[in-house]
């Protein structure tokens, strides 16, 4: 009967999550880019030569995925949208399953209450229509742990259960495949392949026939590759460069690092990069071990934080429009064309930062209670251990090596299922573990002082240097420009057009910018990440025509998480025709009250001090004000008013040599 509800919840659950996945690919307008546009041209290529890969990337990319993509390309024709309805009924199916994985350690109901949460998850459904390898690799590990969970309680009744372990297996191989990064996933499926945790028995026999069958699906690969030349246990010749991308002096977030990436030389070998490479980040981190360590702790609070997967950001709303903006600027990076235009790199900035807002205020809800729902299985670690083990293993091992944020969805439908069951203790007022129940009140209450009692204080900020020049002396140099520009009409800027938007260094939106108008200006505040190598910069962008003097009047919002405030003047494509900064320190800091500031180019005023231009430029089209921020800090600024002089009112300012 309890296996019969199960069944009755996994097909409810399939069909909630199928429905919300096929009208949603049926909505989406996505067009491939990056890593996407790589996998559809192996999967043509392949269809098309009969050859995967090319020479100097015979194994950079693993041939699950684009096998995948070229099967139903030779089905239906080139043809990503028919990808994205395959993807959504392999989502569903995920959901399904996942309701009978929860089911072995949850009742019916809390293991419904899993599938849902995966069925409705925001990135989840976003990456359904786009040519990327989360939904397949999660279809297969949530498989094959339901392989792994069925063998040992067959074995529990004494039946046979090699059969599931070798299904197990497969699925593992294939995952590994499909996705390289799985491999963290195998210490954990291995070490429950040979130990039982509920039967508290070690048996070594099932641990052969498990990797058995791993190595019966990626054999054939590595065979593949040593006769190409890449050496026998190679899987994926891209590990090499990733572990040194997260891995180096340059690298701030533990993943990936463009400024580090070396130039392919003439006669470079495939397999001799991927070396190189390891032995680069061995040494490096044999001889940094203070930063390497302080890189993992950052990977870690990254996949277990509020970060938002800024990648399932740009398709959280994929219409044919913002298809359009990231389309373009994507392409034009990718055929290496000219520069791409700064009103479309800010739009899709705008579009992106957008939604990874509401994805990191998703965070702040979830991230807290799956840490905690990580705690409260503890007691019952022998009945979690099928997904528990699994998901750590694969958070521990990318925290240690190389990590982007998009590698959670991964693990995140395993974390489902003890946040499932956190949520039937609310609900259900019971452990739903058929087991001993836990008074959900006490528990609650015990884990919440423990959280406090253990919970450490805010991070100190770093600190401020002082002055570089003092009170008096940024005082005289504002009341020269204010002299100066004296008696010449301001004319001001309208802040409530349309044109107005917040603008921001969003490429590693760890942060976020909100902007919002009231009676007395514009509010722009940014709250900076925990990262403290980052530069973290927000702010505001305005449309100004050409002037020979700027008044401002500001005041700011916790000006002591201030590390900088910048105003800059660009012509139309996006050259520095003007620019001040302020460092900000400690005898420095910004007002929080109301401030006039007059600022003309090439002069120094109040503490700002004129910035270099960017050589020959045309006439200002657009006003930016920028602020750096502390980290793990929220500060911001209120631009009460911005007004010009014309250019014919004051003679032209040379800035100094």
């Amino acid at each position: 009967m309890e296996k019969r509800r199960v069944l009755k919840f996994a097909a409810a659950v399939f069909l909630v999550s199928l429905v919300i996945r096929l009208t949603w690919a049926a909505f989406a307008h996505v067009t491939p880019i990056s890593d996407f546009r790589g996998y559809d041209g192996l999967a043509l290529q392949w269809l098309h030569t009969g050859v995967f890969g090319e020479p100097g990337s015979y194994a950079y990319r693993t041939p699950g995925y684009p096998a995948f993509l070229a099967a139903i390309y030779r089905l239906v024709g080139h043809s990503p949208r028919a990808a994205g309805f395959v993807q959504a009924f392999i989502g569903a199916l995920t959901s399904g399953l996942l309701v009978l994985l929860a089911g072995r350690i949850l009742s019916p109901r809390a293991g419904a209450l899993a599938g849902l949460l995966h069925a409705v998850s925001p990135t989840a459904v976003a990456y359904v229509p786009v040519l990327a390898s989360e939904t397949i690799a999660a279809f297969l590990l949530v498989a094959a742990l339901l392989c792994l969970a069925a063998a040992e309680e067959r074995e529990e009744r004494e039946r046979d259960g090699r059969g599931a372990l070798v299904g197990s297996g497969l699925l593992f191989g294939l995952m590994m495949l499909v996705r390289p990064a799985a491999l963290f996933f195998l210490p954990a499926a291995a070490l429950l392949s040979v130990y039982s945790p509920r039967r508290r028995r070690w048996i070594p026999s099932r641990g052969l026939i498990f990797a058995a069958a791993v190595l019966l699906v990626l054999g054939p690969w590595m065979i593949r590759n040593q006769r190409l030349g890449l050496g026998w246990m190679t899987i994926s010749t891209v590990g090499g460069e990733n572990l040194w991308m997260g891995n180096n002096d340059k690298a701030r977030l533990g993943g990936f690092c463009a400024e580090a990436a070396w130039p392919v030389k003439p006669g470079d070998t495939e397999q001799g990069r991927d070396r190189a490479y390891r032995r680069a980040a061995r040494a490096w981190i044999l001889h940094h071990p203070g930063r390497y360590l302080a890189l993992s702790a950052i990977r870690a609070w990254r996949l277990f934080g509020v970060e938002p997967d800024t990648w399932a950001a740009k398709y959280l709303w994929p219409t044919r429009g913002n298809d359009r903006v990231f389309a373009a600027v994507y392409g034009e990076r990718a055929s290496q064309g000219g520069p791409v235009p700064e009103e479309l790199r800010l739009r899709a900035g705008e579009i992106e930062m957008r939604h990874a807002l509401f994805l990191k205020r998703l965070r702040w809800l979830l991230a807290p209670l799956v840490l905690l729902a990580l705690l409260v299985t503890i007691p019952w670690w022998r009945d979690y251990a099928v997904v528990t083990f699994p998901a750590l293993s694969y958070l521990g091992g990318l925290s240690l090596t190389y990590a982007e944020i998009r590698f959670r969805e991964l693990s995140d439908p395993l974390l489902m299922i003890p946040l499932a069951g956190l949520l039937a203790m609310a609900v259900f007022r019971s452990t739903e573990l058929a087991r001993e129940p836990l008074h959900p009140s006490r528990a609650f209450a015990i884990i919440l002082r423990t959280l406090r009692s253990l919970s450490p204080g805010a991070r100190e900020r770093e600190a401020l240097p002082p002055a570089p020049i003092s009170r008096r002396e940024a005082e005289e140099r504002a009341a020269d420009c204010a002299r100066e520009a004296a008696g010449h009409p301001f004319s001001p800027i309208d802040l409530a057009q349309p044109g107005l938007r917040p603008a921001a260094l969003w490429n590693y939106p760890a942060w976020t910018v909100s902007a919002s108008r009231f009676q007395e200006g514009i509010r722009c505040l940014i709250h900076a990440s925990a990262d403290l190598s980052a530069e973290q910069r927000g702010g505001l962008t305005l449309p100004a025509g050409p002037f020979r003097a700027l008044r401002l009047i500001l005041s700011f919002i916790n000006p002591r998480g201030l590390r900088e405030v910048r105003v800059e003047a660009r012509d139309g494509e996006g050259r520095m025709c003007a620019g001040w900064r302020w460092e900000v320190a400690a005898e420095s800091l910004p007002p929080v009250a109301r401030q006039h500031y007059v600022l003309l180019p090439g002069k120094p005023s109040w503490y700002f001090e004129p910035e270099e231009t960017d050589g020959p430029s045309g006439e200002p089209a657009e006003l930016r004000l920028l602020v750096r921020v502390a980290s793990n800090a929220k500060a911001g600024f209120v631009l009460h008013r911005a007004e010009l002089t014309p250019p014919a009112v004051l003679p032209v300012l040379r800035s100094p040599p």
